[in-house]
């Protein structure tokens, strides 16, 4: 199954973000446009998230492992 970029991006406007971000501990929003954008150029380009072991090590609100997860990560 393969979703389209613009499938991506919706579904990842769902995701909540943090509501009161604390800069001290590095907590930045991600947008879903650029989450959507990076993670289906790396699965479209590079092939490298379908099937494959992704792991989201940020210490924000996993919307990159969301987005793996939407693309078919193992």
């Amino acid at each position: 199954f393969a979703m389209s970029l613009r499938e991506l991006q919706w579904k990842l406007q769902e995701a909540k973000g943090f509501q009161a971000p604390k800069i001290a501990l590095e907590q930045y929003n991600t947008s879903a446009e650029l989450a959507a954008n990076m993670m289906y150029l790396i699965d479209n380009e590079y092939n490298e998230i379908e099937d494959q072991c992704v792991a989201d090590f940020g210490c924000g609100t996993g919307i990159l492992a969301i987005a793996a997860d939407l693309l078919g990560a193992g």
